[in-house]
């Protein structure tokens, strides 16, 4: 609506007889730190972002381009920022191409992970030729260490930030960080990537109910994907939710994927400060993998982590490599030509000496590493067959000899945090390695420079959540036996799986499409509770494939099963043409009823 208000001020201007070239370059701002700018045919508005910094996570800006244009399609560039001052080991520039048709709008979101932004504002490029005016608006920036909690309109309405400031007030600052929504729930994003630097959302009854089925989806993502959702008032939560709720807590609440849902019918004034304490642990817990005590250097991931076996440089061999040099370049080189009376050659025989010398240095460093890049993945993965979504949190690691020329490539809803230090250790720049990093949304996520540099390993910490339809299905023949389907698309190393009535049964090596019959534990129950996946992600050893195996039985629950993996199905590669590949994945599913 703001933005059609907006385009029929221009239009009601320019009809009123205000000169074409007036119009060429016109600025408007709009209400809550909106912003729209013409360029000719080319309007581009941008919707209002909420201010502060923020701890991690992607903040998505918005805009509307309109071609005002009849019959003349454009080509419309955005970068964010506008001009990048290359200050450090930040990041450079996030852009998207569009093509806007004659007579049209279309709606793009840009979505920039929280590092360093050396500039401001968004730049526009149309039809290959750069405009001279930015689109002004303020940047997102990294440094709240603190859990940052969305409170919609509605919830404002009932002074929930108010009374959750006065609650959880402690010397000398507030123990969270409130960002305040400036648009109603029905103009909220359809792309939970808008709300993952956001560890907690506060939404009213009133709201969910009359928000768009994408943009309660969107929501439901960030909840699985380790998010805190609290619902003031009387609603309806899904039917799959009934099933994981926790027992003897405050608030009610529903464990839903490596999140959390809370509904309470109370007023905020009515909560007791068990309430509120109870409320600022669950936020703490949202933001726990993210906070700088957990956030590794480059160093330190490869430790924990490691994709290659070994940084050290090979110092002895190019110092004995230098030292042979040294000699044949100087004393053996002009010896041999003075015994020639050949001093002249010194002119051809230096540079060829030096070359070789280079061509031996690059050939032991070769020889040593190899031309080919290595990867590792280690992954987990909540699929929920009873709702088709798939929800993946974990890491991936690359390690290349040389820089690759592609980049990494990712899909739109996956979520990626360089482990490269904290805010405060990289402000500085470059001692990661990484150089500034650029990002093109047109095609794909497209990490294009600056993320993976030669002979520096790059970590990457991934959530991801998505539409899913694989699934394992349940035969029992009439003995009570139990036999499955493999539908997960790839083989399957081990399988753990308990039925509906706490039976534990075990599988191995089923491939991808076939039957297998599975073994009853007798010695075995299931006893897994929902809490077990919100323990995960808060530990954040989200690379330690292990405990999913160690103790099984306690992790399962009730019509659920684990799927051991030596692939990960639920994850895109990121580097391409890798040489050498490590992946471990285990798939956490959560069965129809029988």
């Amino acid at each position: 609506m703001l933005r059609i208000i907006l385009l029929l001020s221009v239009v009601i201007a320019i009809s009123s007889g205000t000169t074409a070239s007036a119009f060429q370059l016109g600025i408007v701002t709009s209400g809550s730190g909106g912003r729209t700018v013409v360029f000719g045919d080319i309007v581009v508005s941008a919707d209002p972002v909420p201010q502060g910094s923020r701890g991690h996570g992607y903040v998505e800006y918005r805009l509307g381009v309109t071609n005002r244009a009849s019959q003349k399609a454009h080509s419309v560039r955005i970068s964010i920022p506008e001009t990048s001052y290359r200050g450090g080991a930040g990041l450079d520039e996030v852009s998207r191409t569009v093509t806007v048709q004659p007579s049209s709008t279309v709606a793009i979101s840009i979505c920039v992970p929280l590092l360093p932004i050396y500039g401001s504002g968004l730049g526009v490029t149309i039809d290959g030729e750069r405009q001279p005016e930015p689109v002004q608006i303020d940047l997102a920036s990294p440094g709240e260490h603190r859990p940052c909690v969305f409170i919609s309109q509605g919830a404002q309405k009932r002074q929930f930030e108010s009374v959750a400031l006065a609650a959880l007030t402690a010397k000398p600052a507030p123990q969270f960080a409130s960002f305040l929504s400036g648009i109603p729930v029905t103009e909220w994003s359809t792309n939970w990537l808008g709300y993952s630097s956001f560890d907690g959302i506060v939404v009213t009854e009133d709201e969910m109910r009359g928000m768009a089925p994408e943009v309660e989806g969107a929501l439901w993502h960030f909840v699985e994907c380790g998010g805190t959702l609290l619902v003031l008032g009387n609603w309806q939560v899904p039917e799959s939710w009934y099933l994981r709720q926790k027992k003897a807590v405050s608030i009610p609440t529903y464990c839903v994927g490596f999140g959390q849902g809370l509904v309470t019918t109370r007023d905020p004034k009515q909560f007791s400060s068990d309430d509120w304490k109870y409320l600022q642990q669950e936020w703490a817990d949202s933001q726990s993998p993210y906070h700088p005590n957990r956030t590794f250097d480059a160093e330190r991931a490869n430790r924990e982590f490691p994709v290659v076996d070994s940084l050290t440089v090979p110092v002895r061999g190019l110092f004995l490599l230098m030292i042979l040099f040294v000699i044949v370049i100087g004393p053996l080189n002009l010896f041999v030509l003075s015994r020639k009376k050949k001093k002249i050659w010194l002119l051809w025989t230096v540079p060829a000496i030096s070359l070789i010398t280079c061509l031996a240095v690059s050939g032991y460093t070769i020889f040593s590493e190899g031309w080919g890049s290595k990867s590792r993945t280690a992954a987990v993965t909540v699929l929920d067959e009873t709702a088709h979504r798939a929800t993946t949190m974990g890491w991936s690691a690359f390690y290349a000899p040389l820089t690759p020329g592609d980049g990494l490539h990712y899909g739109y809803e996956t979520e990626l945090t360089p482990e490269i230090g904290s805010f405060y250790s990289y402000r500085g720049g470059g001692s990661d390695g990484g150089g500034e990093r650029s990002i093109n949304w047109t095609e794909d996520q497209h990490l294009a420079s600056g993320w993976v540099s030669a002979r520096v390993p790059a970590h990457l910490k991934i959530r991801k959540s998505e539409m899913r339809r694989e699934r394992v299905t349940l035969n029992r023949g009439q003995d009570g036996s139990l036999a499955m389907v493999n539908g997960l698309g790839v083989d399957v190393r081990e399988l753990w799986l308990a039925d509906w009535d706490g039976r534990v049964y075990h599988a191995n090596k089923i491939v991808a499409g076939a039957s297998a019959d599975l073994a009853l534990q007798t010695n075995m129950r299931a006893v897994g509770t929902a809490e077990r996946l919100r323990n995960a992600f808060v530990d954040y050893d989200w690379f330690d494939m292990s405990k999913w195996t160690k103790d099984t039985p306690n992790l399962l629950m009730q019509g659920c099963y684990i799927a051991v993996l030596d692939s990960s199905p639920f994850l895109d590669e990121g580097l391409r043409n890798v040489g050498a590949k490590r992946t471990e994945s285990v798939v956490y599913g959560v069965m129809k009823k029988e």
